[in-house]
């Protein structure tokens, strides 16, 4: 890009959507290429690369080696297929002002793997607020309290480790949501709760959850331990 040419298309009003969305994309120049960034959700399409500016004459959209004119009324609306990409766009302008500009259109995909992972995740999560998993402890005992993460929900197991090496398993029935383990030893303990469907296939596995059982001062008393929280979080409840 000359010094003309710079000079032109500068004064470009550029404009980078997805309409149906209402989205904003993302776009940037790097020396004579145009670089777009597709959404990270990879459903939205439509994009559109709008370019405003009055002393364009002409753009040519570059596509398999074949020129497509596109004429300035008064502004040129590009479609960009981040499946099928143009390769490039050619710019004249008018009264020859500057020698036609080519600019490289680099179309960057966004990652299917990385917005599905994303929204498993966010889907996993809501299961997990849903399940809305709580405990409380006694001398000798912890209680596990939760509700169905789904309508899928058919029973759930409990698994029972100490110090990350696994102790037990315990079921638990499809119209049960409470588990009262007993006879355990001062010491530190942690659970995964698990919720399965009527096929027994995995809905939900939490994440692993520590807890402590320690000799209080209060005989009457029950240490609770609200769900994830640090030592730091224990409180006495009478």
């Amino acid at each position: 890009m000359d010094v003309y040419q710079s000079a032109l298309f500068k004064s470009s009003n550029i404009r980078f959507f997805a309409s149906k969305r209402m989205t904003t994309g993302k776009y940037s120049f790097e020396n004579d290429t145009i670089v777009l960034t597709q959404d990270e959700d990879i459903t939205i399409d439509g994009y559109t690369l709008r370019i405003s500016n009055n002393s364009i004459q002409s753009i040519f959209v570059v596509k398999e080696k074949q020129e497509t004119l596109i004429e300035p009324s008064p502004e040129v609306d590009i479609s960009i297929d981040f499946n099928n990409p143009i390769a490039a766009i050619r710019i004249t302008f008018k009264n020859n002002f500057a020698d036609d500009l080519t600019l490289t259109v680099v179309c960057h995909k966004a990652s299917a793997e990385a917005y599905y992972a994303k929204q498993e995740q966010q889907r996993q999560n809501q299961l997990l607020v849903n399940a809305s998993v709580k405990y409380s402890t006694g001398t000798d005992l912890v209680n596990i309290y939760f509700q169905p993460c789904s309508d899928d929900y058919a029973r759930a197991e409990i698994v029972l480790y100490r110090e990350k090496q696994m102790l037990a398993k315990y079921k638990v029935d499809e119209d049960c949501f409470f588990k009262a383990i007993t006879g355990l030893a001062f010491g530190t303990y942690g659970f995964i709760l698990k919720q399965f469907d009527k096929n027994n296939a995995l809905v939900l596995e939490t994440p692993y959850t520590a807890f402590k059982l320690v000799s209080t001062r209060h005989s009457s008393g029950e240490v609770i331990m609200p769900y994830g929280g640090a030592p730091s979080d224990w409180f006495f409840k009478k």
